[in-house]
């Protein structure tokens, strides 16, 4: 019984190691696109025979893109260039952090395949309603487009944190979320035999986001890093040695409801609509994102210095968010998404490290790396390929062909 033990323990330290070769071999040819196979073995640290044999491997499920290299009186294996094949899977992501349903197809490099971006929500009918008919034409999309075979598996971005035990969506910003099944009804417009439950992967749009913005951190491995969203809502979420941690609810790192006093907490403080309210000095400040990201803008324009004054007021607010965060913490970074940040970035940037610098002076002489979010595709999207890709890199680990 010992040794049977001792036998399966064995395997499953085996195909874990092998699981995270494949992974690094993966990212390193992913970034570093037509690389030669003894490159890929001196970034990887790998033996040139396991780079070669990891090659192999995903060469079963179509993955590698071999392109010949000229090399004259080549001995041995031919020469050649390695990067991905980007368009044998794809990934799906449903975003569902407004009321603006959007799906993404990304390629398996990350890189946008085809957005959806054209739904309109129906006010006169409930929430169910709305989201089943998106989820149809989500479906027929797929189906029209890609066989299931290309379909690595489902990520859905939502605005909170994900109950997996009652299957609800723990958030303020739409309500109706938390009185819906979201896994269950997602499952019965978009599976239908296709695919199970498990192709469908829940996750807050911070925790996406936050996983998206790690791997710019040098050395990820080995260190705390804490990400701070701040947009229409407030969120955070905290990696500890490239794993994003979740808590017993799933409410690590969520700084948006931390209380700064009785009544408040810092999602009413620090939000893009809170900050728009401070510069126009309307409270009741409707439309999209991008709609008050133009307003900002315009006023930034013609009222520089009042703007400043209130970029000056929030980047206090959020340093004193991040200053509970540093004493609960202790990160070795601090990665910033602001919505508002970008308007005037050197000076948002600055203004919270010298308020950090003030408020830790007395009993540190340094603050942690703080670092502003600078994506091109929409962060939680990216964060969600990553997930989802890794998942799926490490079942075909386990298996041929």
């Amino acid at each position: 019984m010992a040794e049977r033990c001792m036998k399966k323990m064995k395997q499953i330290g085996l195909n874990t190691i092998k699981a995270h070769n494949i992974k690094l071999l993966f990212d390193i040819i992913v970034n570093n696109d037509k690389i030669t196979r003894n490159d890929a073995a001196r970034l990887s640290k790998l033996s040139l025979m396991s780079v070669c044999n990891i090659v192999d491997h995903l060469d079963r499920f179509g993955i590698i893109h071999h392109i010949d290299k000229e090399q004259a009186n080549t001995v041995g294996r031919k020469a050649e260039l390695l990067s991905i094949n980007k368009d044998v899977k794809r990934v799906i992501i449903i975003d569902l952090t407004s009321l603006e349903f959007t799906f993404t197809i990304l390629n398996l490099d990350l890189t946008i395949q085809y957005t959806f971006k054209d739904w309109r929500y129906n006010f006169e009918r409930s929430y169910t309603d709305n989201l089943e008919d998106f989820l149809l034409i989500t479906n027929k999309y797929i189906n029209t487009h890609f066989p299931v075979e290309e379909t690595v598996s489902i990520g859905v971005v939502v605005p909170g944190p994900y109950d997996v035990d009652n299957d609800i969506v723990i958030n303020k910003r739409i309500p109706e979320l938390m009185q819906l099944h979201i896994k269950s009804t997602i499952g019965k417009m978009l599976i239908k035999g296709k695919y199970t439950e498990n192709d469908i992967f829940i996750d807050e749009d911070v925790k996406f986001a936050a996983q998206a913005n790690i791997v710019e951190i040098p050395d990820c491995v080995q260190k705390i890093i804490y990400y701070a969203y701040i947009g229409e809502g407030v969120g955070g979420a905290i990696s500890v040695n490239g794993a994003i941690m979740r808590g017993l609810f799933s409410f690590a790192g969520d700084i948006g409801q931390v209380l700064v006093n009785e009544d408040t907490c810092f999602e009413e403080l620090i939000s893009l609509k809170a900050f728009a309210a401070e510069v126009t000095g309307k409270n009741n400040i409707i439309g999209s994102d991008e709609d008050i990201m133009k307003m900002l803008e315009v006023y930034k324009t013609s009222n520089f210095h009042e703007f400043r004054q209130c970029l000056m007021k929030f980047c206090k607010r959020i340093s004193s968010a991040l200053y509970n965060v540093i004493w609960f913490i202790d990160p070795h970074a601090v990665i910033i998404e602001c919505r508002y940040a970008g308007l005037d970035h050197d000076f948002f940037l600055d203004s919270i490290k010298t308020t950090l610098t003030q408020k830790l002076l007395p009993v540190r002489q340094d603050i942690p790396e703080i670092l502003l979010s600078n994506h091109i595709v929409k962060n939680a999207h990216v964060g969600a390929g990553i997930m989802l890709r890794n998942r799926w890199l490490k079942s075909i680990s386990y298996r041929s062909v």
